[in-house]
């Protein structure tokens, strides 16, 4: 067969490949190793890097693709959300475990047991092997064999509100610090799975949400 898959969209890893025809299959095919050798010869640049800090989340042209076409209709959803979620939480750089970076850190008191949720992370329908092959470590979440979440991907212009939570173990922290933990939630509304937050213990206005890394969703 002549049939190569387009470009794919993202961050790929010259040295793996993975397309829909072979269910992203990090080993690939024949038709997307061929595509991936066609990219890796026009020397394309890296894209710049993201702004520390910032919240961004790219339009539903670059997501299309990674999300399927009935997510258009989920981001009418996504805009409340996210306001929601911008009244309680914000990054900063001030006072956090990351001294030369950002934490999320709480506006108002939150409640052991309620659940933040952050349309700005993305639940992506693919095999967590694939965000393993070609995502950096701490930019993706993998969930069961099927799906991960991707938290920041420099190449789409994305990075989430979940991605600046730090790590209660952060250099030689306590883990036991940990006041959130990743859970998966459905959205009722809009439809699919969503990243969530989910409360641990009480956390205090001023307040830096901390999770433990190690914990799998």
């Amino acid at each position: 067969s002549t049939w190569t898959p387009k470009y794919e969209v993202g961050t790929r890893d010259p040295a793996h490949h993975g397309c829909g025809k072979c269910r992203w299959r990090p080993a690939g095919c024949r038709g997307c190793i061929f595509a991936d050798a066609a990219r890796e010869k026009l020397n394309l640049p890296p894209p710049p890097p993201l702004p520390p800090g910032k919240v961004l989340v790219p339009g539903a042209a670059v997501l299309s693709p990674l999300l399927g076409r009935d997510h258009v209709e989920k981001r009418a959803r996504w805009t409340a959300q996210r306001e929601a979620l911008e009244a309680t939480v914000w990054v900063s750089s001030d006072d956090v475990v990351d001294g030369g970076g950002h934490g999320l850190v709480a506006r108002t008191p939150l409640k052991r047991g309620a659940t933040v949720v952050d349309p700005t992370a993305l639940v992506v329908d693919r095999p967590s092997d694939y965000a393993r092959a070609h995502l950096p470590e701490y930019d993706y979440i993998a969930y069961g064999k099927n799906n991960y979440v991707l938290l920041r991907e420099a190449a789409l212009e994305l990075s989430s509100y979940a991605y600046h939570v730090n790590g209660a173990d952060f250099e030689g922290g306590d883990a036991s610090r940990a006041n959130v933990k990743y859970v998966i939630v459905r959205d009722e509304q809009g439809g699919g799975t969503q990243l969530g937050l989910r409360l641990t213990a009480d956390v205090r206005a001023g307040e830096e949400l901390l999770a433990a890394y190690t914990t799998p969703l």
